[in-house]
């Protein structure tokens, strides 16, 4: 007889987006130290889910704001339904939903730089294990052109997001495909290394 212990947490989205996730995502950036590296820094963040949106901003590498509704003009718009949302956030999924990877300070610093520079429209098809396919839409420096769909199971996005896959070799080797702009999408590379 095994021992386990389950932990289920029961938030309604408000919550989780706006007090549970931004809790965490805090307690992340004092345990790594984000301040240093990205003092001088402004991020935005919009999550739309099934079109009731999310803001955050995260001044300096340590001030996160977060509220319910939108912004003009954030550097990444991320879209999904609930439905999609759910499948995400089981907790073997968790560091791909939360973007939080256990990168180093310096990696972190190239991926922003990267979000900082590329502009364009990510579609995200992720194939869950029950089968059915998650979508999930992100828009970087609020431009919609060129477009890149990324296909690829679920399990394949974790180990790729936890930096045990490069995408180039998934790619070679038929793991993630891509439709639309091949240019485009290799230019997201450092996002996802």
């Amino acid at each position: 007889m095994t021992n386990s212990m389950t932990l289920t947490l029961n938030l309604d989205v408000d919550e989780l987006m706006t007090g549970f996730i931004p809790k965490v995502v805090r307690e992340f950036m004092r345990h790594v130290n984000t301040s240093a590296q990205f003092q001088g820094t402004e991020m935005s963040l919009v999550v739309a889910i099934s079109g009731r949106e999310y803001s955050y901003v995260l001044k300096d590498g340590e001030n996160l704001t977060a509220r319910e509704g939108g912004l003009d003009a954030p550097m990444v718009r991320v879209a999904l339904t609930l439905e999609d949302m759910e499948k995400l956030i089981l907790m073997k999924n968790i560091d791909l939903f939360m973007g939080m990877p256990s990168d180093s300070v310096a990696q972190a610093s190239k991926k922003r730089a990267a979000v900082e520079v590329v502009k364009g429209m990510v579609g995200l098809e992720l194939t869950n294990d029950d089968g059915g396919v998650s979508k999930i839409s992100v828009i970087l420096n609020n431009v919609r052109e060129p477009q890149a769909v990324f296909k690829l199971s679920m399990e394949h996005a974790r180990q790729m997001m936890a930096g045990k896959m490069n995408p180039v070799s998934m790619f070679m080797s038929g793991q993630l495909k891509i439709e639309g702009d091949i240019g485009f999408a290799m230019a997201l590379q450092p996002l996802f290394t």
